[in-house]
């Protein structure tokens, strides 16, 4: 079968809430084309999203540090304002994939226990202008463990 073959049963089945057979149709869509293709970000970014699904952090972190380290290796390391203007599928952006795959490995970081290195991702997605909830969150989570306030002590009557 051809890459958009899987990957459009892929979608199928992830929207069906199969979420292993939308992982191996994905799979399998990663393993027909070459490994450096600009469609393994988009493949990269749809398994970040499985494995989330699937509850399996390491390989969320794995395959959104590859799919960033592709972003990079694939536009001469540009900073990330400028992936706006690229596009690559259907009116997304690279930057649009940056930012699905930098959320997932913030994700997983904090899923992880790595405080800093999630809050760190967390910061560089607030920094290239990504604000949502999730972000926000993700970040404050880490905050108040890395800096845990002493408990409040009762007043005296």
């Amino acid at each position: 079968m051809s890459f958009t073959t899987h990957r459009e049963i892929g979608q199928e089945k992830f929207k069906a809430g199969d979420y292993t057979a939308s992982l191996e149709n994905f799979l399998s869509a990663s393993t027909v084309i070459p490994a450096d293709h600009p469609y393994q970000i988009i493949i990269s970014s749809n398994l970040s999203v499985v494995y989330s699904k699937l509850g399996n952090p390491k390989e969320q972190l794995a395959i959104a540090s590859r799919g960033l380290k592709l972003i990079s290796q694939s536009t001469g390391d540009l900073p990330v304002s400028e992936l706006s203007s690229i596009n690559i599928e259907d009116n997304k952006t690279l930057k649009n994939f940056w930012v699905k795959l930098m959320t997932k490995r913030a994700e997983s970081l904090e899923f992880l226990e790595k405080w800093e290195d999630a809050k760190t991702a967390y910061e560089k997605l607030i920094k290239e202008g990504e604000s949502s909830k999730a972000v926000m969150d993700g970040k404050n989570r880490c905050v108040k463990i890395l800096n845990p306030q002493a408990p409040l002590k009762p007043r005296a009557k």
